[in-house]
């Protein structure tokens, strides 16, 4: 099965929140074994998911960017990206 880059795109999102089925995987996999451009929007996904993860879990919020921000909306966004995982 030949994956566009549409539906490529579609199943590394996908992946990142939940297990693709064995037959989806192996496409993906194999689709990215030939396309650069969408191996290279998978890792800046990956970036991306890593980078907020860390951000989220700083000890030390006041050297945060969001910092600046106020106690209760930094709360309700640390709260939105717990229940994301």
């Amino acid at each position: 099965m030949f994956l566009s880059c549409k539906e490529a795109a579609r199943l590394i999102s996908q992946s990142l929140d939940q297990p693709l089925p064995t037959r989806w995987r192996v496409a993906l996999k194999f689709h990215l074994f030939i396309c650069r451009f969408c191996t290279r929007y998978q890792r800046q996904l990956l970036f991306m998911r890593d980078l907020l993860r860390r951000h989220a879990h700083q000890d030390d919020e006041e050297s945060s960017p969001s910092a600046s921000l106020p106690p209760e909306i930094r709360q309700r966004l640390k709260e939105a990206l717990r229940h994301r995982k």
